[in-house]
């Protein structure tokens, strides 16, 4: 019996001395010998569960066993070979062609877990097409109203909401100066509007002196977007 991971130990933990109710100290497939683990079929000692005050260093000692009871359940120290314990042995599972070929077709036609999110872009087909054998629903609806981004740049963290921007109000101008409201007032780089009581207002900065000027709330604009669909496989 070889154990090379946290949850092989663990499995082996329960269903042993807890499972099985075992109450005696069991042997597992490894050595400790020039103060390394040696596994029997030569495999990496890339995992040790020692108790406290394991291992221990003293000639003889070159088997180690599992502990079965209390805090120490499960856990590791070496012993002399000679003492009589429990053996564990491990089989490898052998799969039959049939047995090898329903599992290949099922991952086949089933390469997506449950649980797996699609996103449909236009002119692209709907999951059920591409994966015929799942079971998909249509969550769009949970997402509707929302712009989506890629993160980066100057789109806010990934999963924070960001504020949109949009276009205020068009100006007219004409040879460098405001059209609006009757009042004229030459622009030097700078947008203004006039309010009701004829003040003029800082809108934003640009670089055009006539022609059409359309002040925004920001440095950027929200470029249009498509809609999407969004699918989860259920089953």
């Amino acid at each position: 019996m070889t154990i090379h991971y946290r949850e092989e130990q663990d499995f082996l933990s329960d269903l042993l001395f807890k499972t099985h109710k075992i109450i005696e100290n069991v042997w597992i497939g490894a050595k400790y010998t020039s103060n390394k683990i040696k596994w029997n079929d030569n495999s990496d000692s890339n995992f040790s569960n020692w108790a406290e005050g394991s291992p221990k260093n003293e000639t003889g000692y070159d088997c180690i066993q599992m502990l079965p009871e209390g805090s120490s359940m499960g856990k590791w120290v070496n012993e002399p070979c000679r003492k009589n314990n429990l053996v564990v042995c491990q089989r490898m599972q052998i799969w039959s062609f049939s047995q090898m070929q329903k599992i290949v077709l099922n991952i086949l036609s089933n390469p997506v877990p449950i649980g797996f999110i699609y996103v449909q872009l236009p002119s692209q087909p709907e999951p059920k097409t591409l994966w015929p054998m799942a079971q998909w629903k249509n969550i769009s609806q949970q997402y509707a109203g929302h712009f989506f981004r890629v993160e980066g740049d100057k789109a806010a963290s990934f999963g924070q909401p960001q504020s949109d921007s949009f276009q205020e109000h068009t100006h007219e101008y004409e040879n460098g100066y405001e059209q609006t409201g009757g009042h004229h007032y030459y622009n030097y780089g700078d947008y203004y509007h006039v309010n009701t009581v004829g003040q003029r207002t800082k809108t934003c900065t640009s670089s055009v002196a006539s022609g059409y000027g359309t002040p925004r709330t920001s440095d950027e604009t929200r470029p249009k977007n498509y809609a999407i669909r969004v699918w989860k496989r259920t089953a």
